[in-house]
Parts: C-alpha cells; sequence; structure tokens
C-alpha cells in the first residue's frame, strides 16, 4: 500500500471513529431517556454493536497504523533449482510486478 493510500486509509478510519463515537453517545443519551421502558433493551442492543464496532475501529486504526517492517530479501530460503529455474521470479521482482500493476 503506498503511502497515500495507507494516509487516506487512516483518514477514513478516524472519521468512522469519529462518527461512531458521536453514535454511541447518542445511544447512552437515548439509554438514559428510556431507562425502565420496554425500549431500553433495545436501545442497549444498539449501544453494545456500537461499542463493539467502535473497538473494532480502533483496532484496525492501531494495525494500519503500524509501520510495515522493512522486507530483506535475503533472509528467504534460496529457491528449489537457484534463480534458473523455469518461471522463476525473485521476491524484488514479484513486488516491483505487483506496484506496476503487472502479473507477478
Amino acid at each position: 500500500m503506498s503511502r497515500f493510500g495507507r494516509y487516506r486509509l487512516l483518514q477514513l478510519l478516524a472519521d468512522a471513529r469519529r462518527v461512531s463515537e458521536r453514535s454511541r453517545t447518542f445511544f447512552q443519551r437515548a439509554l438514559a431517556t428510556f431507562q425502565g421502558e420496554e425500549g431500553a433493551t433495545t436501545v442497549e442492543a444498539y449501544l453494545r454493536a456500537a461499542d463493539d464496532f467502535l473497538d473494532w475501529v480502533r483496532g484496525l486504526e492501531t494495525r494500519v497504523a503500524t509501520p510495515i517492517p522493512p522486507f530483506d530479501e535475503t533472509r528467504l530460503p534460496p529457491a528449489p533449482d537457484g534463480p534458473t529455474a523455469a518461471g522463476y521470479v525473485s521476491v524484488s521482482e514479484a513486488r516491483a510486478r505487483a506496484r506496476a500493476g503487472q502479473t507477478p
């Protein structure tokens, strides 16, 4: 994923988190309004769903924000038949092709 793509995804996740936080606040206020009434169980279910979604979005934000470790092709085991095997493509070549939108 490009830096721009990662940055844009983080922006979208932050937007989703903010909307979810507002929704959670709305459900908390609604629960206070409906407390002791029949509709309270429905609002509690919505509040739990909002909490679950918010936890999921926060976890996803953390994962996307975590830097990708550098990739060291030299630490991989050699290809069984070496770089001359039919159809052999090095990892760096496969990554370059993938970035260019070609089939590895």
